[in-house]
């Protein structure tokens, strides 16, 4: 069961951190300044990565996921900040680990005082 929590975690970064690479390649053109990156963030919880071809399953499972993979990064081991998704998801979008954010069973709102990914895009235009 541990195994599966692990490769969870891995497919879960493998998506985020695929996505913030491929959004950093800006467009250019010869006449015009580079435009900020497109950003899309792909979140799945409870996906099996043994279940993906990117991670070498037999069966076409997830053709466009794998096409992703291909034209990205694919990381085959990475850490979750938490077991849980709602401290996960948090640490993701604010860079803080769940100590410092505080979103825990307890107390599931962020902190008025965390900076998210959200508002550092929207600071940067």
């Amino acid at each position: 069961m541990r195994e599966n929590g692990r490769l969870v975690q891995r497919v879960m970064a493998f998506f985020v951190l695929s996505i913030l690479v491929l959004s950093t390649w800006a467009r250019t053109s010869s006449d015009n300044p580079p435009l900020p990156p497109n950003v899309l963030l792909v979140s799945i919880d409870t996906l099996r990565s043994d279940h993906l071809g990117a991670y070498g399953y037999e069966r076409d499972t997830s053709p466009n996921l794998d096409r992703l993979a291909g034209e990205g990064a694919l990381f085959e081991s990475v850490l979750s900040a938490s077991s849980w998704t709602l401290p996960s998801h948090t640490t993701l979008l604010t860079g803080m680990p769940p100590e410092a954010h505080g979103v825990d069973t307890s107390h599931e709102r962020l902190v008025d005082e965390a900076v998210t990914l959200a508002e550092t895009f929207r600071g940067a235009g």
